[in-house]
Parts: C-alpha cells; structure tokens; sequence
C-alpha cells in the first residue's frame, strides 16, 4: 500500500491525465483530474485520529511515508478486493488499457453515478470515474469478477487507448503511447493537446498517423440510424427505423434487406435494419463473451461494436408505486416485473479472429449434391402442414406449384430443377400455413398481399439454405403498398415473414440434424452387420480348412 501511495502522490496527485482512445474512425479524449484527497476514498481507508477521521491528503501523505499508526480505521466492504488489486494501480495510465466511455448499460454504475472507466489490460482492474462538467473523478477501484467481468464483456464496448498525457503546472507530459497504433510516438498528439486544438485531431492524424489499426467495417449505412444509435437517442432511433422501411420498397433494396433475414434468421426485422444500417456485409454476429465462450474466437482489438435490441427485465421504479408509495406488487404478491428493451454491443465475424466456424452440409458446396439435395428436399416436406402430390406438368402447364384450401394438399410439379423444385414448395407451404383459409382471388389486393409474403419467404430459406435466388424480383412491391402509402400493412407483412421464416428454417435445420443422425446409425448399423459377416466368413473358412486337413490325414492312412 505504501508503494501505491508514493506513486499516486508522485505521479498523480495534483493532475490532470487526458487519454486519447479510439472510437470507430474517430479519435476521443476522456479529461480526468487526479486529487490528492481521492487515494484514500478510492482504496476505501479512513483513519481515525484523537477521536476524529484524518483528512484524506493527510492520510495519502501518511501512506506514502510508511506511517500507519492509528486509533482506529474506518474501511469499506470491498476493502479486501480493492487491496487485492492496488498494486495494479499504475497500469491505469499504461495505453495497453482500455477505455469505458459510457457505463448507464450497467445498474451497478448508473445507480451511484459512475459514467465512465478506465479497465487494465489483464482485467483485473476497473478504476471508475465520476462525470463533473464534462471531467471525470476517480471515485472507485474495484477488482473484476463475477457479474461485473460479465457485464462490462457482453453490455459494454471497451476502447483503445492511443495516447495518455498528464497536465501538470501548466506543463503536457506522454506518460505512456500505444506503439502499435501510432508511429511517431505520440508527438503530433501531444501537440494538438499543447496547443489547444484537440478538435482538429481527427482530419490531420487519422489518416496519416494510424496505419495499423483494425479494420473497421465500413459498408454504407443510414447515418441518421448509426447516429440515434452513437447519441443513444431511442427516440429518434425508433423514428429514423420507421422511416427507413420506405427505402425497402424498391427492389434491390429489398433484396438486401431479404438477404440479410437469411442470414440473420433469428434476429427481429427491426434489429436487421439496425445490422443493414451499421455493417451491410455482416454475416454473423455474436457477443462478445459468446465470440469467446461458444466459438473460441477473440475480438480484434480497436473494432467497434454493432448495437442491436436486446430485451431486458426490470423492477418497476418510483413513479410506477401506488398512492401511498408501496411498491406495486402482482397478483401473487411478487414485485412486478417488466420487461423493454435496451441497445446492447455486438460483433461481426469479420472482427473476430480463431478458431474456424464449421460449415452447414448445406454450405460445403457450391453446388449441392443429389444426396444433400434429398436431405434437404425430405427435410422441407416435413415442415409442411397438408400432404403434398406431384402433380403432371402436362396437365398443369405452366404451374410450378399451387395449395388448394379447399382441400388441404399441395401441388408440385415433376420434372423441374432441384433449386427450382425446393423454391416452390417453400413458397407453397408458406401458402398453406399463413393463408390455410384464404378467399384471395387473382389479381386483388389480398392475393398480392399473399403472394408478396410467400414470394419473401421463399427467398429468405431457400438464400440460407444455398439456393440460388438471382431470379427473385419484387418490382411489384410499390404498386402493392400504394408507392409506399400502406406503410403500415408493409411492416406488419414484414413481422410475419420474419416469423413464418425463422420457423421454417428453425424446423428443416431439426429435420436435418435427425436425417443426418439416422443416416449416421445406419451406417454404424451396416458397418456392424459386415465386419460380424467377415468374421463369420473368416470363422467358417478356418473350420473348413481344419475338416480338409482331417480329411487328408484320413486318407494317408
């Protein structure tokens, strides 16, 4: 502790430390101001003197000078963790650390007012900051662990610190650079702080003095999204996403948008307008924690993460009490519990590096054997809800596939390509599952409305499962929403394609796995049944060879 002390009074007290980290393509500054009477509130000591509490600068000196005789201490719970980590104190000033700038995703923090921290680089350290006029104040040094270490990996993005420069006596000192990201050693940095001009940083250093940092994934987005998204406006957010559906009635673009749901199945259509708007060539998108846990792969340093809706469970707050200020309870006698939303931090496999994701059978070639094709095409029949007939293409000349409500049965017809063959009845079953009771007839509102839902369909599973889709076109997609003026039947359409698509993927990928398996234990079953053959084989020729040898000696005799 007396070490800690002397370097905290010898190299922070009395100062101010900016740190300068990267945030996306920008580069940002976190002001902080180290006090002489923050050390003793930060290790969590308070001694007592002649009956009275020691003032914290004299405490700091006390420390530092080895002098730790008192009547008695005062000390905080966590003073066993904190004393734990304090001689990793010093690292909090090393650029090998990362930046928290915002800390409201996490209860713990919100709650006392802590907005901002400073992580080392092996974890074991958070010093955090409290917010006064845009400068933060050490108020508290904890050890990560537990539900805090999960918390700030999967609700949080940490940043990396290009630069850390202490003010002193009107005097700017690097105390430490990142030599991996910045090539001059921090001069250029110091002299925009020197000067007074940290808001012309990002032009002039940017692009010639970062060379080497992460990629970062720059596809075109809707800057007014990525904006709400960066400002945590919810508000806006929801607006900019409700405006941003009308781009998808153009064709291409609701192709991409269709794309992607491929991709990202399981996700709302909301949080795939999210993903479109940030990274439009996502493909896989995972937290953090998940990267590290289920797939054994680390997030590169420096990428910025996506923000997607993630839905949360709270306890109601004050102004949700009764009259008399009881908290509101439910019809059991419980707390209510409610449930919303909240921006939590994801990333894209393009920002990840390790071990490699296995591929879906689906996926392995480019084009799809017969016996996949027969997995999969088994896979999808057992999806469907009503029989499904081969029906005569003479007969039925130029129909690919119908469902008959009426009387509950699909159609498909023989001889197409197998790709063609599994878009149909997608399509199909879509029909007969979303619309088992449809009066629709052709050419009327209610038939484009269905037809666009099972057309979407279509495209989403057949894209995620390795069918080619280039012959998919939408160029009916504004005539039927009005040039866009029944917004709302589109949103309500896309939820439930979202839906029937998610579901579907869900069940033939089910169906797979136990076609898969099956064919696996038949395989064992044959395998075993050959080699109990070639050992009875093998068994029967040695007593035959044993008889003939009985023979002959009969015979010599």
């Amino acid at each position: 502790m007396q070490q800690t002390a002397k370097w905290y009074l010898d190299n922070l007290a009395g100062t101010n430390v900016n740190y300068l980290y990267k945030d996306g393509h920008d580069i940002k500054i976190m002001r902080t101001e180290f006090r002489h009477d923050n050390f003793s509130h930060l290790i969590g000591i308070a001694p007592i003197v002649n009956g009275e509490e020691n003032t914290p600068v004299q405490t700091l000196i006390d420390l530092a000078e080895g002098k730790g005789e008192y009547d008695n201490l005062m000390v905080s719970n966590a003073i066993k963790d904190k004393i734990m980590v304090l001689p990793l104190l010093p690292d909090i000033v090393e650029s090998k650390s990362f930046v928290f700038d915002d800390l409201s995703n996490i209860d713990k923090f919100s709650k006392i007012d802590l907005s901002k921290a400073i992580k080392t680089e092996d974890e074991d350290l958070l010093l955090a900051f409290r917010d006064v006029d845009g400068v933060g104040f050490p108020a508290s040094i904890m050890r990560i662990k537990g539900n805090l270490k999960t918390s700030l990996q999967n609700d949080i993005e940490d940043k990396t610190i290009l630069g850390v420069f202490r003010e002193k006596n009107g005097k700017i000192n690097m105390l430490s650079v990142n030599d991996d990201l910045i090539q001059d050693n921090g001069r250029e940095l110091k002299t925009f702080l020197t000067n007074n001009q940290f808001e012309k940083v990002n032009e002039d250093i940017m692009d010639k003095n970062i060379n080497k940092v992460t990629p970062e994934p720059t596809a075109s987005s809707d800057q007014n999204i990525v904006d709400a998204i960066n400002s945590k406006d919810t508000k806006a957010l929801s607006e900019h996403l409700k405006n941003g559906i009308n781009q998808y009635l153009d064709s291409s673009q609701y192709k991409l948008f269709l794309d992607a749901m491929s991709k990202f199945h399981r996700y709302s259509y909301k949080n795939i307008q999210l993903i479109l708007a940030q990274n439009k060539k996502a493909t896989l998108i995972a937290s953090f924690n998940k990267w590290k846990k289920e797939f054994e792969r680390s997030v590169l340093k420096g990428s910025k993460a996506l923000k997607i809706w993630a839905p949360i469970s709270y306890k109601a707050k004050d102004k949700d009490k009764d009259k008399d200020g009881k908290e509101l309870l439910d019809k059991n006698g419980k707390p209510i519990i409610k449930e919303g939303f909240k921006l939590v931090p994801v990333f894209d496999v393009s920002q990840t590096d390790g071990k490699e994701i296995p591929k879906q059978i689906y996926e392995l070639e480019e084009k799809m054997p017969r016996d996949d094709f027969v997995k999969l095409y088994k896979s999808i029949v057992a999806t469907s809800p009503v029989p499904i007939k081969a029906i005569d293409p003479e007969l039925y000349k130029g129909v690919n596939g119908f469902y008959v409500p009426e009387e509950k049965y699909i159609g498909i017809s023989k001889g197409m390509s197998a790709d063609h063959t599994i878009k149909t009845l997608i399509h199909e079953i879509t029909h007969a599952t979303l619309h088992t009771n449809s009066q629709a007839r052709f050419g009327d509102n209610v038939y484009r409305k269905q037809e666009f839902e099972a057309e979407s369909v279509a495209y989403i599973v057949s894209k995620h499962f390795g069918i080619n889709s280039s012959d998919y076109s939408f160029g009916y997609l504004a005539s039927w929403t009005r040039q866009g003026h029944d917004i709302k039947q589109f949103e309500k359409s896309l939820s439930t394609i979202q839906s029937q698509a998610r579901e579907l993927i869900n069940k033939i990928d089910n169906s797979l796995s136990q076609i898969q398996s099956q064919n696996q234990t038949s395989e064992h079953t044959v395998d075993k049944k050959i080699s109990k053959a070639l050992e009875t084989q093998k068994g029967f020729s040695q007593e035959i060879k044993k008889e003939q040898a009985v023979n002959r000696t009969s015979m010599k005799r």
